[in-house]
């Protein structure tokens, strides 16, 4: 084996590994959009908590998982700009992995011990909202890789859901993903949510939902 080329997984012996290539590809192209949204609640969260950032843990918050971001922007431009051999994605897809796993860390951390105590219910509920829809939508975009989405559903969304349960916070959570298979329902219900729903959102599931969990008629309109 070349140097520096890395070993295919166990799994891979007998797979295809053009397929393979094929999919660490379409991960890294999806993956875009991830960064992109990453950054916009980043800067939401900025906004919503800017009162809290002089406590030095939010604000190292702030900066680390900024910096995994842009590290992880880095490793998609050079995995696009280089077009690896398919011999190479395995090195690729640990990169991948990795970052991944640092990305969830981090969203684990504002899930759990930074997040806003009840008292501060908007922030609270504001920044339960942003970690889930983020969390929620990388379900579709990482779907390429059996591993990697629930990589990050795991660890952005579990921690969180056993929070507010922890702490009585009985505040609905619905998963809203592109995905309407009945495994991703099940791992959205496994991670924690309370109910799954399927885009493009239709007003009247939405209203059915909240109906649901808030026990009473909505009759507010939802855009």
């Amino acid at each position: 084996m070349p140097p520096g080329r890395s070993s295919p997984p166990p799994y891979l012996a007998s797979a295809d590994k053009p397929l393979h290539a094929e999919q660490i590809r379409l991960l890294f192209r999806f993956s875009l959009v991830g960064y992109l949204a990453t950054l916009l609640v980043v800067l939401i969260l900025g906004a919503i908590l800017w009162e809290d950032l002089s406590r030095p843990a939010l604000f190292a918050w702030f900066i680390a998982v900024a910096m995994v971001a842009i590290g992880r922007y880095l490793i998609y431009k050079a995995f696009i700009q280089g077009n690896p051999p398919d011999d190479d994605m395995s090195l690729w897809e640990g990169r991948f992995i990795a970052g991944t796993v640092l990305a969830g860390l981090c969203w684990m951390m504002l899930g759990t011990l930074l997040l806003p105590d009840s008292a501060r219910l908007a922030q609270r509920l504001s920044v339960v909202m942003l970690v889930t829809l983020l969390m929620t939508g990388a379900v579709a975009y990482y779907a390429p890789h059996r591993y990697v989405y629930k990589i990050t559903v795991f660890l952005g969304l579990v921690p969180l859901a056993a929070t507010l349960r922890a702490t009585g916070d009985r505040t609905p959570i619905l998963a809203l993903t592109a995905n309407a298979f009945a495994e991703d329902r099940k791992l959205c219900l496994e991670a924690g949510m309370d109910d799954h729903l399927v885009k493009p959102l239709e007003p009247e599931r939405l209203r059915a939902a909240l109906a649901r969990w808030t026990n009473r008629e909505l009759r507010a309109k939802v855009a």
